[in-house]
């Protein structure tokens, strides 16, 4: 069975950045989070949604470098 919520580390490997990068995509909104106790953790499901709307954005854009991971 699929994780519902990762870390943030786990979050930040699936989309194939660091977990630095990850913590400013959640700091600017772009990326949901949960707290639970002192964790923050991710959707697995807005993971995969976050990829797919950036990865159609990339198709549109030459400015945007690297690849996106989708599970």
């Amino acid at each position: 069975m699929e994780e519902v919520l990762v870390s943030k580390r786990v979050a930040a490997r699936r989309l194939s950045i660091g977990v630095r990068t990850l913590e400013g995509l959640l700091r600017r909104g772009e990326l949901r989070s949960v707290r639970i106790g002192r964790r923050r953790l991710i959707a697995a499901e807005d993971l995969v949604k976050f990829a797919r709307s950036r990865s159609s954005a990339t198709r549109h854009s030459a400015a945007m470098g690297g690849s996106v991971l989708v599970q």
